[in-house]
């Protein structure tokens, strides 16, 4: 093989890394802010949930 060759094939595997490494960090972002919002979510809504038990509760004890 020429060098030219394999400079060539460098480039093209390095392009092909370099592409697949930034898609797959851009997916692991994405997937970790979702987790982080959804995970968000559910504690407002356990908290909310608990504040309304305590509500519903002080309200029958008066």
């Amino acid at each position: 093989m020429s060098p030219r060759t394999v400079i060539l094939l460098l480039a093209i595997l390095v392009t092909i890394v370099g592409v697949s490494g930034a898609f797959l960090w851009g997916l692991f972002v994405g997937v970790r802010a979702v987790l982080g919002v959804l995970l968000r979510l559910g504690l407002a809504i356990i908290i909310l949930v608990i504040l309304f038990a305590l509500v519903i509760a002080w309200a029958l004890k008066r």
